[in-house]
């Protein structure tokens, strides 16, 4: 619990100053993030959850890569790392690099970029019908390249965390597509 509250007191000092598109505190988005990860049966102090109280720090806040890793151990600062997109990049180059990346990364940062989708699907921000239906679109390539795979590496329980988020995600963005089908 000590590395979860010292996570949560880093990200809301650093997002303090932050608003999601819908208005709410950027904060409540990576709480919601960690809280879907505990609820696919993690354990608060599982570097994954803390990873996911912190994802967002190094795109948009400018924390470094070091500085996570100072505070918070390599491990973590990979998962982050891992699910920090390169802004250098164009839009569409962007996104193939993450769906590329997705598709080779271990499970922990799979696991988180997918939960990281879920909320932002499900957080009720107010995007208009193209971004959504590209979100959408997004997520089902992402869900492609994350099928649970089968590792001996990495424990059972893990496993059925990251299956437990990649079929919450698929049925959310399965609904929300029907959902657009039927306002054509």
């Amino acid at each position: 619990m000590k590395d979860y509250i010292k996570a949560l007191k880093f990200a809301m000092e650093k997002h303090q100053h932050q608003t999601r598109t819908n208005g709410d505190h950027y904060i409540l988005h990576p709480i919601r993030v960690a809280e879907t990860l505990r609820a696919a049966s993690l354990s608060v102090n599982d570097p994954c959850v803390v990873a996911a109280l912190l994802h967002d720090l190094i795109e948009d806040c400018g924390v470094t890569y070091g500085t996570i890793r100072y505070e918070f151990g390599k491990e973590v600062a990979d998962i982050v790392a891992g699910m920090t997109d390169d802004n250098r990049l164009a839009r569409k180059e962007r996104k193939a690099d993450m769906l590329a990346r997705m598709s080779r990364a271990g499970p922990k940062v799979q696991i988180l970029k997918l939960a990281d989708r879920l909320d932002n699907i499900t957080d009720e921000t107010p995007w208009d019908e193209e971004r959504h239906r590209r979100y959408l679109d997004e997520s089902m390539k992402l869900l492609k390249a994350t099928s649970p795979p089968i590792l001996e590496s990495e424990s059972y329980h893990l496993l059925n965390a990251l299956r437990m988020v990649h079929m919450w995600l698929q049925t959310e963005v399965e609904k929300q597509i029907e959902e657009v089908r039927q306002d054509d």
